[in-house]
């Protein structure tokens, strides 16, 4: 390869990672699950306990406990409640 031809694709593969990046946008939908878990905390309806760890682009989500249970009834509870009056 010629020093050419190795700038040429040393290039082209920062400009198609470049071009890659710009697609990682959240979702609405996304984006409606992270602003009701945002509301939630703010309002100090969501234990420690409970934490938010994927949202799918089509809004499922899933949590973690640390540990146990504990405050998964209230979390669900507001985040249906925030998730409904967004809608």
């Amino acid at each position: 390869m010629t020093w050419s031809s190795g700038i040429f694709l040393g290039c082209l593969t920062v400009g198609a990672l470049g071009a890659g990046c710009g697609t990682l946008r959240n979702t609405p939908e996304q984006d409606l699950v992270w602003s009701a878990n945002s509301a939630c905390e703010m309002e100090g309806r969501v234990s420690n306990n409970v934490v938010i760890s994927r949202v799918e682009p089509n809004g499922r989500y899933w949590v973690e406990t640390r540990n146990g249970n504990a405050g998964l009834p209230a979390f669900f509870e507001c985040m249906n409640e925030k998730m409904r009056a967004a809608r």
